[in-house]
């Protein structure tokens, strides 16, 4: 397994909390032998608070170019990736992070309006994904 890809939102008006849980996943990663690598924003603090942590940094965003292409490239050959920024991501985002290879779940869905976690079969996935614009 070559590891786990997080991208995180990160940044003065966001706060260190995507980072954050994003960094409490990597560590619980790590303890059962998978890798994480990290891709954040252009945000000094976010990256010196990660680099003291010791997360591993794959890619920086800089904020005057898509972040998806950025993100894509950190991900080839990456088991998985995790997602938490701030924006909705898009259908197209979506289709572009899961490729072609059928993923059958469960999944992690975090409710950024509820604040709250919970366990999503693929078919509910798939719904979800389907009300996406």
């Amino acid at each position: 397994m070559s590891g786990v890809l997080c991208w995180a939102d990160a940044g003065p008006t966001l706060g260190l909390g995507h980072l954050s849980r994003a960094m409490a996943l990597g560590e619980a990663l790590a303890e059962r032998g998978l890798a994480c690598r990290f891709v954040l924003p252009e945000d000094a603090t976010a990256r010196t608070w990660l680099e003291a942590a010791g997360g591993r940094i794959a890619a920086v965003l800089a904020d005057a170019e898509p972040a998806l292409p950025r993100v894509l490239a950190a991900a080839a050959g990456a088991d998985a990736v995790v997602v938490d920024v701030r924006h909705p991501l898009d259908r197209a985002e979506v289709r572009a992070l899961g490729g072609t290879r059928p993923v059958a779940g469960p999944y992690l869905v975090r409710d950024g309006v509820r604040r709250e976690f919970r366990i999503a079969s693929a078919a509910a996935a798939a719904e979800v994904e389907g009300n996406m614009s």
